[in-house]
């Protein structure tokens, strides 16, 4: 799984840890922890997926059900119809999935369970990623823009960026059946970021550059994102923050991939660029953070898993 979130160079220099799972040397001279979980629909799911021979020993009765998969799982005849018409008949195991938003709390449970170790975590690095594998594809979406939607909706600002993990990445499936990383920190930050510029192209034109970059600093540190950085390049501005930078150059908005830094970030807290900025409209940043909360934004940030040698 190391490999489908950092590549194989990193996963092969990744050492084996308790608390968290793995300990990776970065390029800028800093450990990055990793803990790896799963989330699953229920436990009786669990088992069907993980325990070896469980789900054919059901179907063709050689194994009895568990006693608390009794109810959650149904072994049952079906017919699959094709596109032709034709008709097969088939044997499956039934279980009820959670809704969307049940999805989400059993997701956030987990998060939540693994934030109350990170303090033993950090002990042993600079910083720590979460891994979350989503073992009943409880995420699994036809649209990148239809997982946005849900999730900037059903999951507030709030209880993510607080996380004391640098980036949480949920790995999940879409339609077409390929595993793909969804950095659920950046998803949030790059939103915002996004949201803002956008708001401050309906300004006018005469507005410098620099006054606006302070000004989507201010917002950003007002909703909490702290332990943000920025960096001032050629005709730009870059905001750092989880795994992944959002930088607006020459009018446009991209974003930069620093899952697996290979060297220091050039840029200043974010504390430290807002002091150093004089003259914020502190009535605008308010107008603009009104604005904002009526605002659906979103840029999918979703990666094919890394199959680098």
């Amino acid at each position: 799984m190391l490999t489908q979130v950092f590549g194989q160079r990193a996963a092969e220099a990744a050492q084996d840890s308790e608390r968290p799972d793995f300990l990776l040397a970065t390029g800028d001279n800093q450990r990055l922890g990793i803990e790896v979980t799963s989330i699953y629909a229920h436990l009786s799911d669990a088992r069907l997926r993980n325990v070896p021979g469980y789900s054919m020993g059901l179907i063709d009765q050689t194994i009895q059900p568990h006693r608390l998969d009794q109810n959650a799982l149904k072994v049952s005849e079906t017919v699959l119809e094709k596109q032709n018409g034709e008709k097969i008949k088939m044997i499956g195991i039934f279980q009820e999935k959670p809704s969307l938003r049940e999805s989400y709390q059993i997701l956030l449970a987990k998060i939540a369970e693994k934030e109350a170790k990170a303090p033993d975590y950090l002990r042993q690095c600079d910083m720590a990623d979460l891994i979350v594998l989503d073992g009943s594809l409880l995420f699994f979406h036809l649209k990148d823009e239809s997982f946005q939607q849900s999730y900037l909706t059903l999951v507030s600002r709030e209880q993510i960026i607080a996380t004391p993990f640098r980036e949480i990445h949920l790995v999940t499936r879409n339609e077409e059946q390929q595993d793909i990383v969804i950095p659920l920190v950046t998803t949030w930050f790059v939103a915002d970021c996004y949201a803002y510029a956008h708001l401050l192209s309906k300004y006018p034109k005469e507005m410098p550059a620099a006054d606006k970059a302070r000004l989507i600093t201010a917002c950003m540190h007002a909703h909490g994102y702290r332990r943000a950085k920025v960096a001032v390049y050629d005709q730009g501005l870059g905001f750092l923050y989880g795994a992944w930078e959002i930088y607006f150059l020459r009018g446009k908005c991209d974003i930069r991939d620093w899952t697996a830094p290979h060297e220091n970030y050039p840029g200043a807290p974010l504390e430290k660029a807002l002091a150093d900025s004089d003259g914020i409209d502190r009535s605008l940043v308010d107008e603009l953070m009104v604005q904002r909360k009526a605002l659906y934004s979103a840029i999918p940030v979703q990666l094919p898993i890394h199959t680098d040698a």
